[in-house]
């Protein structure tokens, strides 16, 4: 039949109706009296790619009445222009116009029908490029789990725990309590020692979080700065930070002691006279800040020593070239700018790790002499497992947690702005 044939004669010709015309997967149209279509007939059609209905062959006519393609069915893929369907992909195209050998009518579709075929073909790239990111999300799922749940066991639920109690009258020992509302934060407005606790605690801040800052820097810019014994330095500043601190603690008691300690003998040789560190009002305080500063210059050190690798050699060269000769020139142009974000990420975790004091000041001098020494912890620790009121201790607790979130806030909002990030 010529290939400008009309749709009519093509099924007239096989003797087919063309209301009931049966397809194969593949969108043939079958033979007359239900005979598969002969290898020539198979292999002259070629699919024909995006342009729907094109054809080559005498299947042209009844492509384009039904608007099919011509699919590969166990690939899923469409053939491209001007190739031929393999034959091994060609299903049968057996059967008469309702019921045969393979076929199915086109009112009644079997169970997968062309149609079928083409949407599953439409759909399938996108569920594929859909499944390796819903598998690694169940999978990343999984393995955060147990994370999960800790943090919400010791953390998420004993910080709601804090926060409810803060609202109680609990005491320990007793098996009831009842809900007082605000009444323990106006008694806090009004407890002197919670006010001079907080000051105490801000005192000692802002004593040992600059200090400790300054130090450590220093130091980690001698020791890169010098190529021997690099190592053995890092390991003698790091001791305070593996060391325990109650322990250490003993040894800073001697130290500090009004007549045998070495550093009021140190003091005598230059005819000065060292006061009582930890027995007097107006040196208590210091003297801890000393203990936390020697604490807290180790940590810091290893994270400036850090920092200072990071920084690329060729600034310096290009800075020098540029005409900053000095080493100030070069640590206030090159050193300083690229140690921002070290810098903020140390001076939150100092910020955090003063306001938190509390072992040297339970082992030395439990908050004395006269409350000199007592930070917001150990009142805490006090009104808490001493004194027994859960709900007074609960209640400053959150008080003490607003105010490190207040620090740490404003502490980026301020600092982070003026921050270099490579």
């Amino acid at each position: 039949m010529a290939k400008g044939g009309s749709d009519h004669n093509l099924a007239a010709e096989r003797g087919i109706a063309t209301g009931d015309t049966p397809l194969c997967l593949a969108g043939h149209l079958p033979h007359k009296g239900g005979d598969q279509m002969d290898a020539t007939s198979r292999t002259s059609l070629a699919l024909p790619g995006e342009q729907s209905g094109q054809v080559v062959g005498d299947e042209t006519a009844g492509r384009k009445a039904v608007g099919l393609e011509a699919v590969s069915i166990e690939t899923s893929e469409r053939v491209g222009p001007g190739e031929s369907a393999p034959l091994a992909h060609l299903p049968p195209c057996g059967g008469d116009a309702r019921q045969g050998r393979g076929g199915y009518s086109m009112a009644q579709p079997g169970p997968f029908s062309p149609a079928d075929a083409v949407r599953r073909q439409s759909r399938a790239p996108v569920e594929a490029a859909y499944l390796p990111d819903r598998r690694e999300a169940r999978i990343a799922g999984l393995l955060a789990l147990p994370a999960i749940v800790l943090l919400f066991l010791f953390i998420l639920l004993p910080t709601l725990a804090v926060i409810v109690l803060g609202f109680t009258d609990f005491e320990l020992g007793y098996g009831s309590f009842r809900f007082v509302g605000f009444e323990n934060y106006v008694e806090l407005l009004g407890d002197r020692t919670f006010r001079r606790s907080l000051w105490n605690t801000a005192v000692y801040t802002a004593i040992v979080t600059p200090v400790s800052i300054v130090l450590s820097l220093s130091i980690a810019m001698l020791i890169e700065a010098e190529t021997k014994g690099r190592a053995f330095f890092r390991t003698v500043y790091f001791l305070p930070v593996a060391s325990l601190l109650v322990a250490m603690a003993t040894v800073w008691q001697f130290l500090f002691h009004p007549t045998i300690g070495p550093i009021n003998t140190f003091l005598a040789l230059f005819g000065i006279a060292g006061p009582n560190w930890l027995g007097a009002s107006g040196t208590v305080l210091y003297g801890l800040s000393i203990i936390g500063i020697w604490q807290s210059v180790g940590f810091n050190m290893v994270l400036f020593l850090a920092g200072l690798t990071a920084i690329p050699r060729e600034l310096y060269a290009a800075a020098e070239v540029d005409g900053a000769k000095s080493w100030f020139d070069r640590f206030r142009l090159v050193t300083w700018p690229m140690l921002g974000p070290t810098t903020l990420f140390v001076t939150t975790i100092s910020i955090i790790n003063s306001v938190k004091v509390f072992e040297t000041v339970k082992t030395l001098t439990e908050g004395g002499p006269n409350k000199a020494s007592e930070v917001l912890l150990f009142t805490i620790y006090q009104e808490g497992f001493v004194y027994l009121r859960v709900g007074y201790a609960s209640a400053m607790t959150v008080v003490f947690l607003a105010i490190l979130v207040v620090l740490m806030f404003l502490q980026y909002r301020v600092l982070d702005r003026k921050v270099h990030y490579a």
